[in-house]
């Protein structure tokens, strides 16, 4: 009975262990609708931020890139959720747009600057604005499939 007893604190004392801590250098877990909403309060944050490219353009020393922002997970925009605004993220140095076209799938690691008014049509939009240190693309969606001819089964086993 007295192992028992001892087992409780002992796991409790073990778990206690195991308990994390926010890491300092993890993004901010803002949303690009957020920080276009309140500028002041994100601006300076290191955010990674995903969606699907609308536009590359490159000018001197950077391109920019034009992204509809969907969260992210694991590493990959989820498409199937809403939008979360658009994203401006200027990149240090050339982009090959034909890499970087309209409708693939992008994530951007970078410092939260601000935003920028522009327009789409006759209409006006905000942009969150992202210095990036990083983009890459994600890998397109693969063409493999499992082979139809796979099959289950359950062994019997009859002793002599």
């Amino acid at each position: 009975m007295s192992k028992r007893r001892l087992l409780l604190p002992v796991l409790l004392l073990l778990f206690s262990g195991c308990q994390t801590t926010a890491d300092k250098s993890a993004p901010a877990a803002f949303t690009p609708a957020d920080a276009i909403v309140d500028a002041p309060a994100y601006r300076g944050r290191d955010v990674v931020w995903g969606g699907t490219l609308i536009a590359t353009t490159n000018e001197k020393q950077h391109t920019l890139l034009e992204i509809l922002s969907y969260p992210v997970m694991n590493g990959r925009p989820q498409t199937s959720q809403a939008s979360q605004g658009r994203v401006q993220a200027k990149v240090p140095g050339f982009l090959d747009p034909a890499d970087y076209a309209p409708g693939r799938s992008v994530v951007i690691e970078g410092l939260f600057t601000g935003v920028r008014h522009g327009y789409i049509g006759g209409a006006t939009t905000t942009y969150a604005v992202v210095e990036a240190r990083k983009a890459s693309l994600t890998p397109k969606a693969s063409s493999y499939s499992w082979p139809s001819n796979v099959q289950i089964g359950i062994g019997v086993f009859k002793r002599l």
